[in-house]
């Protein structure tokens, strides 16, 4: 199964870096303030790939 193992390949390959876990990282600090704190697990991911999302639009 060639094409099974290039697709497996392509999107299930490691980062080279942690250069984009720092980064969501450091968004969602951003996002868990003193006022947000009690946000619920769901709404925190939804902001969280929101904010990632507009920033990759531009």
């Amino acid at each position: 199964m060639p094409i099974m193992r290039l697709i497996f390949l392509k999107y299930n390959t490691a980062l080279p870096s942690s250069a984009s876990v720092e980064r969501l990282f450091s968004i969602g600090g951003d996002i868990c303030t003193k006022k947000r704190s009690k946000i619920s697990d769901c709404n925190f991911e939804n902001a969280l790939l929101f904010k990632i999302n507009l920033k990759n639009k531009d």
